[in-house]
């Protein structure tokens, strides 16, 4: 089975979409990239049933040198033939497997809150590889609470020989904040396997440069819970320092 079959297998659905719905997220994209700038970021939208895009936004030439037709109307598995080789398992096989579990772990009326975010390495027009960031946002659901359409906005971070790939899920909690509830570096330590979700999202914030009164605001707690949250976090990480801290989540994190 190839990785289109897998990707298919993981998220195809028999129900089809609303094709009016479809086109009102459409057009209300088409809208809003006559205000975006020329960029090396730009929006895709897929229609799962077909595993097909449906909308590729023009900032596609400046990002990977592609242009709109390259990919408007196929098949995912054009995209999934353009991911770096050593990549794309992790990706396919992993994330997204992964990824299905955590949605379905949440009730219908929570998983419009849960985003999507995940680094690979991708081919480019230019026959070089660019680091790119995806992030999923879910606009529809079908009548089973699977994933119908989605609106991903793809992001160059460099051009880069020997990147962290990585993925991670959050939602929004009551406060209207992001809460980390996955996290994995493909190929390197998982610090979730040492760390809880709160103490990753604390160490997020300090990567960011917050101190421990802005990580408080951030997250909704106390500032002594968040030094709790940074002794245990240097404990488990057998850590002394901050700065520790710092240099070792670069090397494990995306960030």
């Amino acid at each position: 089975m190839d990785y289109t079959d897998i990707w298919k297998e993981i998220f195809h659905t028999n129900k089809f979409i609303d094709k009016k719905r479809l086109e009102s997220h459409i057009t209300r994209q088409q809208q809003i990239e006559k205000i975006l700038p020329f960029s090396g970021s730009f929006f895709v939208i897929v229609n799962m049933h077909a595993s097909r895009f449906e909308y590729i936004g023009n900032n596609v030439f400046s990002a990977l040198g592609y242009n709109v037709e390259d990919f408007l109307g196929k098949s995912v598995e054009v995209f999934l033939n353009l991911i770096h080789p050593e990549d794309v398992g992790y990706i396919v096989n992993e994330f997204y497997k992964e990824s299905t579990e955590v949605l379905d772990s949440y009730p219908p009326n929570r998983r419009g809150d849960i985003i999507f975010q995940y680094s690979y390495r991708f081919k480019t027009k230019w026959n070089t590889y660019a680091l790119i960031l995806e992030q999923v946002n879910v606009l529809e659901l079908d009548e089973d609470g699977k994933l119908s359409i989605v609106l991903i906005n793809v992001s160059v971070l460099e051009h880069i020989v020997h990147p962290k790939i990585s993925g991670v899920i959050k939602i929004l909690d009551k406060y209207r904040n992001y809460k980390t509830i996955y996290k994995k570096v493909f190929g390197r330590e998982n610090l979730h396997e040492k760390l809880s979700m709160r103490e990753y999202d604390v160490v997020s914030l300090l990567l960011k440069g917050n101190n421990s009164k802005q990580i408080a605001e951030e997250l909704s707690i106390s500032a002594q819970t968040v030094s709790t949250h940074r002794k245990n976090i240097l404990k488990k990480l057998q850590l002394q320092s901050t700065n520790e801290l710092i240099s070792y989540a670069y090397q494990n994190l995306m960030v």
